[in-house]
């Protein structure tokens, strides 16, 4: 199969589309004929190296988490799918290989691609989704209607996922945003978005029940203040200060890495379904310009996500 690799650690340019032995399945597995793939900044981040102390990836590496395509073929002991289904999921870190024609699944990892969403849609799903409903929804308790909740840089991938969700469960939603990408986040359903470049977000927002930050750094220090006792600041970036948010009685949640989960994507295929959600795809980039999607990636000014667009090949016979 084709597939987009790396040799070592480094810039865009590292990345070759070479001939790779088609991944095995075993039991519980299915194998996926990819037509999209996400392009998310943990990717260049792996590409560059800054993950290796975590995990030692062996080359050569086929980077890649977000997937949307359909069954080819199904290991022993499968029950959810068969060959046909289309469908879309998250490899997580220590997995990767969304990069390639094909691509293996435990078939837990995976949900069903809801009818709504096509294949490049359905590939700008998985990582953000997971990652904004399970900071928000399971670690940090959920949204209840009437909430005031800010979320921290809206128009990125995450961002505009977060906003969507708040503002689908009935929430008052705050977020920042340069001036290009006002009128954008209020067609996603945000009250209010702040110009970070022409005003200081702490000092126009207090008393939120829910902070999402997906920043990190000086915009997570600045946030401890805005949120009310008994509040929640969340992030998926940096861990928040534990004392310093115990000082002013709000609850703090951080979670270093996404799950791969399939049960909880099915739950977020029936916000498309509904209409309560929609992808936000600024981007999209044949198979082959990789590393051009990576370099925008990198710029960090990216309206919501970038997919790559791969060729779709015969599906192999069982």
């Amino acid at each position: 199969m084709k597939a987009m690799i790396i040799e070592q650690y480094g810039e865009a340019d590292q990345f070759r589309l070479e001939d790779v032995p088609l991944p095995s399945i075993h039991d519980g597995e299915v194998l996926v004929n990819v037509y999209a793939a996400g392009v998310n900044p943990v990717d260049w981040k792996i590409r560059e190296g800054h993950l290796q102390r975590i995990y030692p990836y062996a080359f050569p590496l086929i980077i890649g988490c977000d997937v949307a395509g359909v069954v080819v073929k199904v290991g022993p002991g499968v029950k959810k799918y068969k060959v046909g289904d289309a469908v879309y999921g998250f490899k997580n870190l220590a997995q990767l290989g969304g990069y390639a024609e094909f691509v293996k699944f435990n078939e837990n990892d995976l949900a069903r691609k809801p009818d709504s969403l096509s294949f490049v849609e359905a590939a700008s799903v998985p990582v953000v989704g997971l990652a904004a409903w399970q900071i928000m929804m399971v670690h940090g308790g959920g949204i209840k209607p009437g909430d005031r909740v800010f979320i921290q840089g809206g128009a990125g991938g995450v961002g505009s996922f977060a906003v969507q969700l708040a503002k689908s469960m009935d929430a008052y939603v705050i977020t920042t945003a340069s001036k290009q990408n006002q009128t954008f986040l209020k067609e996603l359903g945000a009250d209010e978005v702040i110009d970070y470049r022409e005003h200081d977000f702490s000092t126009v927002i207090s008393s939120v029940d829910i902070l999402l930050d997906t920043i990190g750094g000086d915009a997570l220090d600045r946030s401890y203040d805005l949120v009310k006792k008994g509040g929640k600041l969340l992030s998926i970036v940096e861990r928040p200060n534990k004392d310093k948010a115990a000082k002013l009685q709000i609850h703090t949640h951080f979670i270093p890495e996404t799950e791969s989960n399939g049960k909880m994507l099915e739950e977020i295929s029936l916000f498309y379904k509904y209409g309560k959600l929609k992808p936000v795809v600024e981007h999209i980039f044949p198979f082959a310009q990789a590393a051009e999607a990576h370099r925008l990636s990198e710029t960090k000014h990216t309206r919501g996500k970038i997919v790559l667009e791969l060729f779709q090949t015969s599906p192999l016979s069982t």
